[in-house]
């Protein structure tokens, strides 16, 4: 693929695939390129509505130790504490933040865990393809292959 093609392409374009992994009723995993929390809520129980679950939400967003930046809404732990019931009803196994820096605020991280009830993957790097990859609190990794096509990240 071209350098001209990729500029013009959105990341659900470069995604594998935005809704992976269909076993029966299960999405097990969903990327999400921009939405704030209200949003991504919304979707979620459109999903499961349809007796879709989705248990592996994948979050590319631009980040830093305070937080995230979900369309326009800077997701900082007082945002987090804001939208704690939302985010109650997310019922996900796993969150994977593609998204720099954020991995380095250990209390951030927690208090998404634990809103959520989901383990967090995330970065405490800039994320690039020297560092394409996230992990969780026992050092497990995800790798931006898993969602991207690796030529694309090369």
């Amino acid at each position: 693929m071209q350098l001209s093609s990729l500029e013009k392409s959105s990341i659900f374009d470069l995604a594998k695939d935005c809704c992976s992994g269909r076993n029966n009723n299960q999405l097990t995993r969903f990327v999400i390129a921009d939405g704030p929390i209200r949003l991504i809520s919304k979707v979620l129980d459109r999903q499961r509505q349809e007796d879709q679950f989705v248990e592996e939400l994948h979050f590319v967003a631009h980040g830093s130790q305070e937080g995230i930046h979900l369309s326009g809404q800077f997701v900082d732990a007082n945002e987090l504490e804001k939208n704690a019931v939302e985010l109650g009803t997310w019922n996900l196994k796993r969150i994977v933040l593609w998204s720099c820096y954020v991995g380095g605020n250990s209390q951030w991280i927690d208090k998404l865990e634990e809103l959520t009830g989901a383990e967090v993957f995330s970065s405490q790097e800039q994320i690039n393809r020297e560092h394409a990859w996230v992990q969780n609190s026992l050092s497990n990794k995800k790798y931006l292959s898993e969602i991207i096509d690796q030529r694309l990240i090369d």
